[in-house]
């Protein structure tokens, strides 16, 4: 299991994996402005398990949380 991490641990893995969710997202949804909203929202989404050291990957978990994200979103349409 990972160590606890901190907000500038998670903000440094934002800015290195957001551009590369946001192309993710856009090729799965074709709208640019969706694609940004469900970045963000996975990126939130995947703060308090990060926060708690749940996670070992981050860049696997939340592209995943992109692509669930996206799925849930559209299941609901």
């Amino acid at each position: 299991m990972a160590a606890l991490g901190s907000a500038e641990e998670f903000a440094d893995h934002y800015r290195t994996e957001a551009a590369a969710c946001l192309g993710l997202a856009y090729v799965l949804c074709g709208n640019r402005s969706l694609a940004e909203e469900v970045v963000a929202d996975a990126f939130a989404r995947s703060w308090p398990a990060f926060q708690a050291g749940r996670i070992d990957d981050v860049h696997g978990y939340v592209r995943r949380a992109v692509v669930n994200t996206l799925s849930g979103r559209f299941r609901r349409l």
